[in-house]
């Protein structure tokens, strides 16, 4: 299986995204996309939300 067509990948995520405010950063919720094992791990919630402010970021510019 290739990266682009698993269930955790960017292609899914660009599927999934909402643009109802425009110009306003939207952070995605990337732990969606994770197994569920790494739910309630504050470390990668934080790390995810970080990668997610910054994908919001760069969809601005």
């Amino acid at each position: 299986m290739s990266y682009g067509s698993s269930l955790y990948s960017e292609l899914q995520y660009s599927a999934d995204k909402d643009s109802s405010h425009p110009g306003e950063v939207e952070a995605p919720d990337l732990m969606q996309y994770l197994p569920d094992y790494y739910k309630d791990v504050r470390e990668m919630e934080k790390l995810q939300e970080t990668i997610g402010l910054e994908i919001g970021g760069l969809k601005l510019g």
